[in-house]
């Protein structure tokens, strides 16, 4: 019997992870699901998704212990930090070296870090995101006491052997509550739905669906052996933002098109997604995220999510719809 404790449990991703778990009939596991507050109705709805596999346990990332006491008789943990619970890159990065510590302390055989491509890097410093940039900040660290000079320093090899970095992207959900469209006039005047942004050009939207991040999830947290000590940087695809309109009116028969925005009148657009600059990874200039690999994903999952076919999958009309506890932060 295998337990995996879950830490950002009750977010999209963390509960897309359990999702793709408990899908595995044949998998003899427990899930210890890690919420800040058990009796919150999105833990409550998660437990009723398996209440014989799945328990929910008190801990947060704030309070060491809880997350010592969690992690008693863990073989595999799933670590998603929220930014958002500090609001600062130095918070994100102790939440995440608490876990990581208390692991390592705990003799957990597979640590499985949740991580974002470094939009500061990857930019050259012109397009800082706080919560992209504290999470690859950690994966950087990761890499680090991977390294032959660390091992020189510290000989047990756990983050060499036992830490693998799943480094995902923006979820293909977020059109249902952070880019819906809005009923409006096209540039040809007929009426339907237009998605709006500053993305310029044909710069690519990378975007990755919670099923496709669940199994990749589930995929290293079986294979301990083939994946511990590794990255592997996941999108479901890339599209630019017209092709996504286009597709979007192929699929659903609404009129739609994309309209670009200048950067100024982005910050000024009172839309949920530019209420800080947290979010200039939308203002996207050249891009900051680095290329997926899509022939090797393809072929560690031959069903990958197209944006077509998720549009045919969920039936969405552009309409908002509740995705996460919070639209504008992801909190």
């Amino acid at each position: 019997m295998k337990t995996i404790l879950v830490i950002g449990s009750t977010g999209a991703m963390g509960s897309a992870v359990i999702k793709s778990l408990i899908e595995e009939a044949s998998e003899e596991l427990r899930i210890r699901a890690m919420t800040r507050d058990t009796s919150s109705e999105q833990a409550r709805n998660l437990q009723s998704l398996d209440s014989e596999r799945i328990t929910l346990v008190q801990g947060d990332l704030d309070n060491e212990a809880s997350v010592r006491a969690a992690m008693n008789g863990v073989d595999a943990v799933f670590c998603n930090t929220a930014f958002f619970a500090s609001g600062s890159v130095e918070g994100e990065r102790k939440h995440s070296f608490v876990a990581l510590n208390a692991a390592k302390d705990a003799g957990v055989s597979h640590f499985v870090y949740s991580s974002l491509d470094s939009a500061s890097r990857i930019s050259g410093g012109r397009m800082p995101v706080p919560h992209y940039d504290s999470k690859a900040s950690v994966e950087a660290e990761i890499d680090f006491r991977r390294s032959d000079e660390f091992m020189r320093q510290e000989s047990d090899g756990w983050f060499s052997r036992h830490v693998s970095v799943l480094v995902t992207c923006p979820y293909i959900e977020n059109f249902y509550d952070f880019f819906v469209p809005e009923d409006g006039t096209l540039s040809d005047g007929r009426t339907g739905k237009v998605f709006r942004g500053p993305i310029t050009g044909d710069g690519d939207w990378q975007m990755v669906a919670l099923k496709d991040l669940g199994f990749f999830a589930r995929m290293m947290l079986k294979a301990p052996d083939t994946w511990g000590g590794r990255t592997l940087r996941i999108a479901s695809e890339e599209m630019s933002m017209p092709e996504i309109a286009r597709t979007f009116e192929e699929v659903t028969g609404i009129p739609s098109e994309y309209q670009s925005m200048t950067e100024d009148d982005f910050l000024s657009s009172g839309l949920p997604h530019a209420h800080d600059p947290l979010n200039n990874m939308l203002i996207y200039r050249d891009g900051f995220f680095e290329r997926r690999d899509f022939d090797q994903l393809r072929k560690l999952h031959p069903s990958l999510t197209t944006f077509r076919q998720w549009l045919q999958d969920t039936q969405w009309r552009g309409e908002s719809k509740a995705m996460r506890k919070n639209a504008a932060t992801g909190g």
